[in-house]
């Protein structure tokens, strides 16, 4: 697939540097999170099944975690994903 390496790559640093910036602000009462959803059914992406999820409760449950977790999946859903 045609471009899968940077789309890969961009995602990785994205983490690592919300990673990197949240420890280094931790100190001065900022939290940083990043959101690493998967699948997550949008107008560029219709598609459906039993583990993609819609914009408004994937963003819910994302916002549902500010102050808790400096990266997350946000749904429950994802984060079992992401065990296998």
């Amino acid at each position: 697939m045609p471009g899968l390496h940077s789309y890969c790559s961009t995602k990785i640093f994205v983490s690592r540097f919300c990673e990197a910036t949240a420890e280094e602000v931790r100190n001065n009462g900022i939290d940083v999170m990043s959101w690493e959803p998967n699948g997550i059914t949008t107008k560029l992406n219709p598609a459906t099944g039993m583990m993609m999820l819609k914009c408004k409760p994937a963003v819910s449950q994302c916002f549902s975690k500010i102050g808790f977790e400096s990266k997350t999946e946000g749904h429950w859903l994802h984060e079992l994903q992401n065990l296998a």
